[in-house]
């Protein structure tokens, strides 16, 4: 099928894409499938735990996927803010806290060690705050959370001062 506005991640040695937009039906899709660079093959595992929807952000910590954001409308837009934790090892998605700024969809997004970020993105208008998470430990289990302090930080040159909200 033909899909757009769909994400992508990668944990391990497998590749994930899932939701989006078909294409040809302009059916908003939950469904999630993990390739196989080894043996070529795409195989379908849990469908995403929150609506079908497009322009989601997605980024990896440790062994886990957190996915969120994004419009379960089509063709209007109905914005959400919702994140899900997908843990391949039980091929389950939890919701875990929403994003805590305005929600929008096609955000970027990236981790680097035990930090998730996310930001920019549009809900009619274009955003240039981005946002920064980090994993706690609860009852043994890695929870995203809220942001709290906020603080300015430069990005090089290639972008403009912005917004970045940083939880320690």
């Amino acid at each position: 099928m033909k899909r757009q506005s769909a994400y992508g991640f990668s944990i391990g040695n497998y590749g994930y894409i899932g939701l989006g937009l078909n294409y040809e039906t302009t059916t908003l899709l939950r469904d999630v499938w993990k390739f196989d660079p080894a043996t070529n093959a795409w195989t379908q595992v849990a469908d995403y735990g929150g609506t079908a929807r497009t322009g989601q952000v997605a980024f990896t910590i440790g062994s886990f996927a957190y996915v969120g954001s994004g419009s379960d409308g089509y063709p209007s837009y109905r914005f959400r803010k919702d994140f899900w934790r997908y843990d391949p090892s039980n091929n389950t998605w939890t919701a875990v806290a929403d994003f805590p700024g305005t929600a929008r969809e096609s955000m970027c997004g990236f981790a680097i060690g035990t930090k998730g970020y996310c930001g920019t993105g549009w809900n009619g208008g274009i955003f240039s705050d981005f946002w920064s998470t980090k994993l706690s430990m609860i009852l043994g289990h890695n929870v995203l959370h809220s942001l709290v302090e906020r603080e300015k930080q430069f990005l090089p040159s290639l972008f403009k001062t912005m917004d970045i909200w940083v939880q320690d």
